[in-house]
């Protein structure tokens, strides 16, 4: 399994590069957007990678990201949507776009992409609504294992990553906002307010939208749930 390449850029072409690795030419297949975004020739360029081997294929897809492979990985696991089809959607809605879209139900916002119809889109949209909280949060690197399941190494580096959120927060002039209301953790509407913030959303907004959640919804369980009862409370709107 080949996990990362990292090279010259040797050759660029519609919808896949060559990278040369110590005279090894890698041939990797790209999103639209991925490959807009990549140096100039003969430049150094490092992908991470996913390969797709099929009977009558075998091919290197490629990302800039981790957190776009991960949407790669969750879009090839809804029935009907293969390689190809999923690296044309990253390239035309991008993973901001998407990942409203899927908690919004805007089907709309995703038949955008060429090729992808009403009925690859509402199942995208039905099959991924409970995964991409998860994802989002993966991506920001917030999230780990329950606390009854980690480590005491693993339980003091959460405890470590969630005060630095809230220290992070209070240079926004916004933490006071979350810390009014206790019954939900001040750590877990810190994680929410960086995934919201991640997606475009200013820290004022965010946290408004948090608040208006956490004041009038009992029993808020997880990230997944507050992040995404905030994204109904804000309008749809675009990501590049």
């Amino acid at each position: 399994m080949i996990g990362k390449i990292t090279g010259l850029l040797e050759y660029l072409g519609s919808d896949h590069v060559v990278i040369d690795v110590n005279g090894v030419g890698y041939e990797v297949f790209l999103s639209d957007r991925a490959i807009s975004s990549l140096p100039a020739l003969g430049e150094r360029v490092s992908v991470f990678t996913e390969m797709v081997v099929r009977e009558d294929l075998l091919q290197i897809v490629g990302f800039l990201a981790r957190s776009e492979r991960s949407w790669y990985r969750l879009l090839i696991s809804v029935q009907g949507v293969g390689s190809k089809a999923a690296l044309k959607i990253l390239g035309t809605v991008g993973v901001n776009i998407l990942f409203n879209a899927i908690l919004s139900d805007d089907v709309t916002a995703i038949k955008a992409t060429p090729g992808v119809g009403t009925k690859i889109a509402q199942r995208i949209v039905s099959e991924l609504k409970d995964k991409a909280p998860e994802t989002i949060s993966e991506s920001l690197g917030t999230r780990k294992k329950p606390l009854a399941e980690d480590s005491s190494e693993m339980q003091m580096e959460r405890v470590v990553s969630n005060v630095a959120a809230v220290e992070n927060h209070k240079n926004d002039g916004i933490v006071d906002q979350l810390l009014e209301n206790s019954s939900v953790g001040i750590e877990l509407q810190a994680e929410a307010l960086s995934a919201l913030k991640h997606l475009g959303y200013s820290a004022t907004e965010s946290a408004q939208a948090i608040a208006k959640v956490i004041t009038s919804v009992e029993n808020i369980e997880n990230f997944s749930q507050l992040v995404k009862l905030a994204l109904h409370q804000l309008a749809p709107r675009d990501f590049s």
